[in-house]
């Protein structure tokens, strides 16, 4: 993506966060903007507005599966068990044997 972009929508992100009054500033950010919440994630780390762990780590989670929905079973499992080693907390959020 262009920086330049990415920096004046960080900088007015800024200042929509100064004067934000809502409880679900990630969906919001994301609406406002129109980015993929991954990246209002990121844009919101990057200005230091601080995130529930927790949500992020499902976020990222959930973006790695959804570009494994198309493979086959068997690919998958491999796949998974590379996130297993990628995430510290992945069992907080998906139980073992799950596929």
């Amino acid at each position: 993506m262009n920086s330049k972009k990415k920096q004046k929508r960080r900088r007015q992100g800024k200042a929509w966060v100064a004067n934000y009054s809502g409880n679900k500033v990630v969906i919001d950010y994301q609406r406002k903007f129109k980015v993929e919440k991954i990246t209002a994630i990121n844009d919101l780390q990057a200005i230091g507005v601080d995130l529930d762990p927790a949500e992020v780590a499902r976020v990222k989670i959930d973006r790695h599966f959804y570009g494994y929905q198309q493979m086959k079973k068997s690919d998958l499992k491999e796949a998974i068990k590379t996130l297993k080693g990628e995430s510290e907390i992945y069992d907080e959020f998906y139980e073992p044997n799950q596929f």
